[in-house]
């Protein structure tokens, strides 16, 4: 535990925003829908405040759910800001002359000063209700990133090449998921 502690670096947060939502039901149908503006900082000890890690300004949500019977249909998107990035603002050499190859380092003076690009989703989920062996079962289908969209999760930067070149970390394809429930 005191090896964990010692990570631990004091400081300080502070967060604010304020969310829109709107929510119809017609009939078998419900539909939803909601903006969020929120910012999210933080200060470590002797340091200014400054963006917090999953700062993200601007969140939309929408949700479609419908249901016949025993089935349930239900179709979700999310697009939001891009969370907040360090990027290197210049590059310097550093090393003995005598070694032949200086290393590469990236200069870095403030934290969090860029933003990755827009993260978008559209998700889509089928159900089916039914009943076995004196149980309620539900039986689904869920496809995560329905449009195989990449959003980039994270960027590094590469020193050595002639300029410093961001490479972008992609996050999961579409996902498809399928999950069996019971209950009694």
């Amino acid at each position: 535990p005191g090896a964990l502690l010692d990570q631990y670096d004091a400081g300080s947060g502070r967060s604010f925003g304020a969310e829109l939502a709107a929510r119809i039901e017609e009939g078998r149908w419900r539909l939803g829908a909601s903006y969020a503006f929120a910012r999210s900082q933080v200060r470590p000890r002797g340091e200014v405040y400054r963006r917090a890690r999953y700062d993200a300004p601007h969140t939309f949500k929408a949700l479609a759910q419908t249901g016949a019977g025993r089935w349930s249909l239900s179709l979700t998107t999310t697009v939001r800001s891009g969370f907040p990035v360090t990027v290197p603002v210049a590059r310097y050499a550093g090393g003995d002359p005598l070694d032949g190859e200086p290393t590469l380092y990236l200069y870095r003076p403030a934290v969090n000063n860029g933003r990755l690009p827009v993260y978008a989703r559209l998700d889509l989920a089928v159900g089916y209700a039914f009943g076995l062996f004196g149980l309620d079962w539900d039986a689904g289908v869920q496809a995560y990133n329905l449009l195989n969209r990449r959003n980039t999760v994270g960027q590094r930067f590469v020193p050595d090449a002639p300029a410093v070149t961001p490479v972008n970390v992609d996050g999961l394809p579409i996902l498809p998921m399928i999950n069996l429930k019971a209950r009694w």
